[in-house]
């Protein structure tokens, strides 16, 4: 784990245009969490749309401009549909330097045009806000390193930082079964692997007089088109599935109306509250037949990954059978232009 100073590592009017972005980025609150009836008590946003971006800032491909994931970690059959949002360019700014950093620290690392190209957003702004112990090792990121795939993450307070070293965020990572607190300063960007278990803990009562606001952002890597179209599209849909704001909800035909209508009306509250339309409902059929157009939909990608030579994916409820379709429906679109 490395920590650097933004101003030691960036040119002034970079981190200048960055911090006046940063000042005009939307925040949501109370979007819904797996169960729907959970959500994280902090503002969340995400930016990154599967497209590359190049040793020059500049965008390299094209990206999804939506994404499919489970609306309700208990209700597979139902499929959430949410826009994407592509990187803005203050932040395409950052990441040329972020990867020759990484590459400083991790001579062995695989570096492409998606490394950190998925910008995780998070803003604390009470003393009480947290995030549970997690790691990010998770199947749809790429394995970049020797410690696997690895992650950069910003640290900022915009209020000014807080006075006094206990009163920092009180992050945390797990060492031989113990939690260590790190400090994360004003104006800093963290490398660390993202197999490391770590954690944001709510400030204790002695601490909360001297809280100061704090937004992390942390930029995340997916597979190339190239390498693993599919894993790609997921990265991206977790992210906004979880930190942006849905439009559309497909919905078989035959399910249970009480739980659908419940699970519509949670995703619609959260819509209106950021002046978004109620969700487009889309009827997907049966029940049955939807289980049926899953598993063609498996089949048929397996069968271009394999002839495209393709890494493999583990299957997953998450992984829908809208996403299934739309990655197919893309690499026979670009083998066609090929």
């Amino acid at each position: 784990m490395n920590i650097y100073q933004l101003p030691a590592i960036f040119p002034a009017e970079t981190l200048s245009q960055f911090h006046k972005w940063l000042s005009s980025c939307e925040w949501y609150h109370g979007a819904p969490g797996g169960f729907v009836t959970n959500y994280p008590n902090r503002g969340v946003n995400a930016f990154g749309d599967g497209a590359g971006v190049n040793e020059s800032g500049e965008l390299s491909s094209v990206g999804w401009d939506k994404t499919f994931w489970t609306a309700k970690m208990n209700q597979s059959n139902v499929t959430l549909e949410t826009p994407t949002e592509p990187l803005p360019q203050e932040i395409r700014n950052l990441i040329p330097r972020l990867r020759e950093l990484f590459l400083e620290i991790y001579p062995d690392a695989t570096i492409t045009n998606h490394t950190f190209t998925i910008a995780v957003c998070n803003y604390y702004t009470d003393p009480t806000m947290n995030i549970c112990a997690h790691s990010d090792a998770n199947a749809w990121y790429p394995v970049e390193s020797c410690d696997g795939p690895v992650f950069a993450s910003f640290t900022f307070y915009p209020e000014g930082e807080p006075t006094s070293d206990n009163a920092f965020a009180r992050f945390q990572i797990k060492q031989d079964d113990k939690w260590i607190p790190i400090k994360l300063p004003h104006n800093s960007v963290m490398i660390m692997p993202s197999n490391i278990e770590h954690r944001v803990l709510a400030h204790t009562k002695r601490q909360q007089p001297h809280f100061k606001p704090r937004i992390n952002i942390t930029l995340r890597s997916t597979y190339t088109m190239d390498k693993n179209p599919l894993m790609n599209a997921m990265a991206t849909a977790n992210h906004a599935r979880y930190y942006k704001i849905p439009n559309r909800i497909h919905i078989p035909s035959d399910l249970d109306k009480d739980i659908t209508n419940e699970i519509v009306r949670i995703y619609n509250n959260f819509a209106i509250k950021y002046g978004r339309n109620e969700l487009e409902k889309l009827d997907t059929g049966l029940v049955k037949d939807r289980r049926l157009e899953k598993k063609h939909q498996m089949s048929r990608y397996l069968q271009l990954s394999d002839s495209c030579g393709f890494s493999h994916c583990r299957g997953a409820t998450n992984i829908v059978t809208e996403t299934l379709q739309m990655v197919s429906d893309i690499i026979i679109a670009n083998v066609s232009q090929d």
